[in-house]
């Protein structure tokens, strides 16, 4: 562990680039990003920032840095963050105003804004949410070049049917796995009181520099970080500015200059190291752990019809996962070569955005077992009725030799027709697949010789259920919430309905009384009016 907010010293950038040159010879050519890893070998700024935001990371800070840059660039290859661009969305999705970046705070540093209130879980899919957030994180490191940004949660108005666990764990591992140091605050805006369960388990998923940097705000204090200047008029402040959409380069519907793309020249650069060793080159087509496969859904693992008992995988129906003390989900297998020959393997997985398997190939002679760990990726938040449909496929071939190097084998894997495939299905330890949201943090893994497995302990597998049964209580007050909502709805228009039958009934009893009343009162006039009498005089004489 270092010292939070300390530079590294010039050797040991050296030594992180060293490091990092040793452990990237260990991988397949497609499996990173290329561009990004010469970014990293010539800018000091970068290699920086990966630096601090490791500080807290346990063990030597120069490995953890090495080892959060690998996954990084793994990450960034297989989901493809650097080639997202504004086409890549529905006009829908740019036009609603759920995420945006406009002015900055008092530090200078850039706001990027999610407004609570306007996304409602399910409306746009979750996928396209995803690469819409990872879209203006790449667009904020561009266009501020790598300087801190500040998030804003605008909390307005929302309520539970705006709060999905699923796309803000996703945001936080993101940013806390493979975006190094980026924040400068996290501001909560008018954050409503039935929003403070979940924030605890919000609150539970960030480091603890994060959490140092969280502050609420109303109206009132907002000041105190934004300028007037800068706050919206519905934030309390003097800028009158309405969401519309802004292409990408433009500040406030003006053209930045200043900021430029590197990655084009980037790109015709060969990757080379401080360190001896042969240059790389970005592979147009590799094999990577990340290739999707078609596995039929359902049934129990099993090998190929018919074919020969080459490898012994212990557990040999399913890979389990479990939490661990870094708060990751993690499963383990072990592999046997049960054979006569050298074997080569090599693992694939129908969600390669979700898990690091380190390395995705070995080699084993026979006899030999070999203990393989499986993380789930920080940034891939999920659900566990989602990690059960994954599936692992661990293919066998076999080699000449057990000599070979880590082309030579990855090449063997790829043009060789496979002599064993073995199907594994993905489960969770302890019953906690029927208990709402699952968090991973994971990062690099390992491959060890006779090794063997280990389980999460006791009090983490309670520490998950407690999170997952609050997350499930949330969704169902969520649920209930909007179940009631939609019942005084109608509740409402029976009123209404209602309301407008007693007018009407009011106006036809008002006409008929009107009718009745005039003809009784005529009927009253008539009986009421005074009889005129005849007098008869003495003489007989009408008076």
């Amino acid at each position: 562990m270092g010292v939070e907010g300390a530079a590294p010293s010039e050797q040991e950038l050296k030594d992180i680039r060293t490091t990092l040159a040793n452990k990237v010879e260990d991988i397949d050519d497609g499996e990173y990003d290329t561009v990004n890893l010469q970014k990293i070998m010539t800018d000091d700024f970068y290699v920086t920032k990966f630096f601090k935001h490791t500080f807290d990371h346990p063990g030597e800070q120069v490995e953890a840095t090495a080892n959060m840059i690998i996954s990084t660039l793994k990450w960034r290859k297989e989901f493809g963050a650097g080639g997202i661009t504004e086409g890549d969305f529905p006009p829908s999705m740019l036009e609603k105003g759920t995420l945006f970046s406009h002015n900055r705070d008092k530090d200078g540093k850039k706001l990027l804004v999610f407004c609570v209130g306007k996304h409602i879980k399910g409306q746009e899919k979750m996928e396209d949410m995803k690469k819409f957030f990872v879209y203006f994180l790449e667009r904020l490191n561009k266009e501020e070049r790598g300087e801190q940004f500040t998030i804003m949660f605008d909390c307005k108005g929302a309520g539970l049917k705006n709060m999905d666990m699923e796309f803000v764990q996703f945001l936080i591992g993101v940013i806390k796995d493979y975006y190094p140091d980026p924040l400068n605050y996290i501001l909560v805006f008018e954050m409503p009181w039935v929003l403070n369960a979940a924030f605890k388990i919000i609150k539970a998923w960030l480091p603890p520099a994060a959490v140092k940097k969280i502050k609420f705000l109303t109206k009132s204090n907002m000041g105190e970080y934004v300028t007037d200047e800068n706050r919206l008029e519905e934030w309390g402040g003097n800028d009158p500015w309405k969401y519309q959409w802004e292409q990408e380069g433009l500040e406030n519907g003006v053209k930045e200059s200043a900021f430029e793309d590197a990655r084009d020249e980037v790109r015709k650069k060969t990757v080379t190291f401080a360190s001896p060793g042969p240059a790389m080159v970005q592979s147009p087509s590799q094999d990577s752990l990340g290739s999707a496969l078609s596995l039929s859904s359902g049934g129990t693992a099993s090998t190929t019809p018919g074919q020969l008992d080459i490898l012994r995988l212990t557990p040999g129906q399913e890979v389990v996962f479990s939490n661990t003390s870094a708060g990751d989900l993690a499963g383990k297998i072990q592999i046997q070569n049960i054979s006569t020959q050298i074997v080569g393997y090599k693992i694939k997985t129908t969600s390669p955005e979700k898990y690091r398997v380190r390395p995705s190939t070995g080699s084993l002679t026979p006899g030999l077992v070999a203990t393989v760990e499986i993380h789930m990726s920080g940034g891939q938040a999920m659900v566990p009725s989602g990690l059960v449909r994954d599936k692992f496929l661990i293919t066998a071939v076999f080699l000449e030799s057990s000599e070979l190097g880590q082309q030579q084998l990855a090449e063997a894997l790829k043009t060789s027709r496979p002599d064993g495939q073995y199907r594994l299905r993905c489960q969770l330890a302890g019953g906690v697949a029927d208990q709402g949201v699952v968090g991973g943090g994971g990062v690099a893994v390992s491959l060890g010789h006779g090794g063997h497995g280990g389980g999460a302990s006791q009090g983490e597998h309670d520490s998950s259920r407690q999170v997952a049964s609050i997350l499930k209580k949330v969704n169902q007050v969520a649920s209930k919430q909007e179940e009631l909502a939609t019942q005084l709805k109608l509740c409402l228009h029976i009123e209404l309905v209602l309301v407008g039958l007693v007018i009407v009934l009011l106006v036809t009893l008002l006409f008929y009384t009107n009718g009745d009343c005039a003809r009784l009162a005529e009927q009253v006039t008539s009986e009421d009016a005074p009889a005129v009498e005849v007098i008869h005089g003495g003489d007989g004489a009408e008076l």
